[in-house]
């Protein structure tokens, strides 16, 4: 059974081809492929909500343990996470300059010497920044890395969708 186009679809699809009276086979077979690309981004942004508050949920803390005291005890931070983004760079969080993040990962690395940094950049960051700041790391003395990134395959580009010429 053939699944009409959505009234919204249709009736910009009319406007586009001038259409007054029902559209011809071929002018419906045009709104049933931008219908089913209207309706294959949406459930695209669905998914790629869903990962983003999967992954959310992730990094929530685990559950409260109340630890014994000790004199000598401390935190030992056995790993680190740095976000790389086109407006800046958060290192467990906090948005440091590029001035401030030598010495902060310097302080990270002195605080824990087998400190493991986990390195998650946005899509749109250019690998060369990536790469300089895993220099700056390596030069700094901090030798373990993971680079965070979404299981699965990536999205295949959408075809794109032509209007239907006058």
């Amino acid at each position: 059974m053939r699944r009409r186009a959505s009234v919204p679809v249709l009736a910009l699809a009319l406007v586009l081809v001038g259409c007054k009276n029902e559209p011809s086979p071929v002018v419906l077979e045009k709104i049933d492929a931008v219908d089913q690309r209207v309706r294959d981004l949406e459930d695209r942004v669905t998914r790629v909500e869903k990962e983003r508050r999967d992954a959310e949920a992730s990094e929530a803390p685990p559950f409260e343990l109340e630890a014994p005291r000790a004199a000598t005890g401390g935190r030992l931070e056995t790993k680190a996470s740095i976000a790389i983004a086109k407006d800046g760079i958060r290192l467990n969080g906090d948005l440091v300059g590029p001035a401030e993040l030598s010495d902060r990962l310097a302080a990270v690395r002195q605080a824990n010497p087998a400190v493991a940094l986990i390195v998650r950049a946005d899509a749109d960051v250019p690998h060369a920044k990536v790469v300089e700041i895993l220099d700056l790391a390596r030069t700094i003395g901090i030798e373990r890395f993971s680079v965070a990134a979404f299981a699965g395959e990536p999205e295949p580009e959408p075809e794109p969708v032509t209007p239907p010429a006058k």
